[in-house]
C-alpha cells in the first residue's frame, strides 16, 4: 500500500522535505559536467528488480541507461550495445554488463506497452486535468514520469531491501568491468560517471522514493527541465489521491510484471545453456 496512505503533505513538511531533496541534489551536482546532470531518474529500481535474479553485473547493467542519462542527458546509451575493442580486456563480465543494457530496453518496450503502464498513466492524466485546466503542462509527460516513479516507490515499500541493493550496486561497480564497457564510448568520462555513481549512493539518492513529498518533487525537477510549470497544489493531490486509489491494482499489477520480464530471461538464459557446446577438454563454452 501506499506509505502515509496517500495523505496530503502538510506545508511544514513539504518544506522539510524540499530542503532535504535539495541538499541531495546538490551534492549530485557537484562535479558533474553540468547542472542537467540532476536529471531524476524514473523506474531504475524497476529494472534492478526485474534483473535482480540474474546477477550484480547484469541488475548494474539493467540500470545503466538510466544512470547515465542522469548523468549525461546528452550520452545515448543504446551505444553501450556496440562492442569496442577497449572491451576485450572486461571478458565475461564486461558482456554481463551489456546483456543487462540489453535487458533494460527490452524491458521498456514491454512495459510501455503494458496495462500495467497504461492504466496508471491514464488515472494521472484524467486527474490532472480535473483539477486544473492552467496550460503549460503537458499532462501526458507527467502521467509517464510519476506512473515510473510511484511504480519504484512500491517496489521499495514492498520490499525495502531492494534499497540496499540499490545502494551494493552502485558502491560496488568498481568492481565490474564498467572501465571496459564504456570504454571507447565518446562522450562518456569514465572517471567523472565512477565518481557521481558513487555520490549517488553516499546522499541515499534513492530515499525520495519513500515519501510521496520525494516523488512530487522530483517530479516538479523533471517538468522544470521540460520547460513546464510546476503542479498546482490542487494537481498535487488529485494525482496522490489517483494513486492511491490505484495502488492494490497497480502492485498486483507489477508484481504479475516484474515475475513475467524475470521468467523470460530466466528461459533466455537457460536456452543458451542449452546450445552450449563442448571443447575437447570436456569444458562447456556458449555459444
Amino acid at each position: 500500500m501506499l506509505r502515509d496512505g496517500g495523505r496530503v503533505f502538510r506545508r511544514g513538511r513539504d518544506r522539510d522535505a524540499g530542503r532535504r531533496h535539495g541538499s541531495r541534489l546538490a551534492l549530485l551536482r557537484k562535479g558533474s559536467r553540468a547542472a542537467d546532470r540532476d536529471r531524476s531518474a524514473m523506474n531504475v529500481i524497476g529494472h534492478m528488480t526485474c534483473a535482480e535474479h540474474l546477477g550484480a553485473e547484469v541488475a548494474l547493467g539493467a540500470m545503466l541507461p538510466d544512470l547515465l542519462s542522469i548523468y549525461d542527458r546528452t550520452i545515448r546509451p543504446r551505444r553501450l550495445l556496440n562492442r569496442s575493442v577497449e572491451e576485450e580486456t572486461g571478458g565475461d563480465r564486461s558482456e554481463a554488463l551489456r546483456e543487462g543494457v540489453r535487458f533494460h530496453f527490452l524491458v521498456d518496450t514491454h512495459f510501455h506497452r503494458s496495462d500495467l503502464f497504461r492504466e496508471c498513466s491514464e488515472i494521472v492524466r484524467d486527474r490532472l486535468r480535473l483539477a486544473s485546466s492552467t496550460p503549460g503542462l503537458k499532462r501526458f509527460a507527467v502521467g509517464h514520469v510519476l506512473t515510473e516513479l510511484f511504480f519504484d516507490h512500491l517496489l521499495i515499500v514492498d520490499n525495502p531491501e531492494r534499497l540496499a541493493g540499490f545502494y551494493d550496486a552502485l558502491h560496488g561497480h568498481r568492481a565490474f568491468a564498467l572501465q571496459a564497457l564504456l570504454a571507447g564510448h565518446e562522450g562518456i568520462d569514465q572517471a567523472g560517471f565512477s565518481a557521481f555513481l558513487t555520490r549517488l549512493a553516499r546522499v541515499r539518492f534513492a530515499d525520495d522514493y519513500l515519501e510521496h513529498a520525494g516523488l512530487l518533487l522530483r517530479m516538479d525537477r523533471i517538468l522544470v527541465r521540460l520547460r513546464q510549470r510546476r503542479l498546482e497544489t490542487g494537481e498535487r493531490e488529485a494525482a496522490l489521491a489517483g494513486l492511491s486509489g490505484h495502488a492494490l491494482r497497480a502492485q498486483e499489477q507489477l508484481h504479475a510484471f516484474v515475475g513475467a520480464m524475470q521468467a523470460w530471461a530466466t528461459h533466455e538464459a537457460m536456452a543458451s545453456v542449452s546450445e552450449a557446446t563442448v571443447d575437447s577438454g570436456g569444458r562447456a563454452g556458449l555459444k
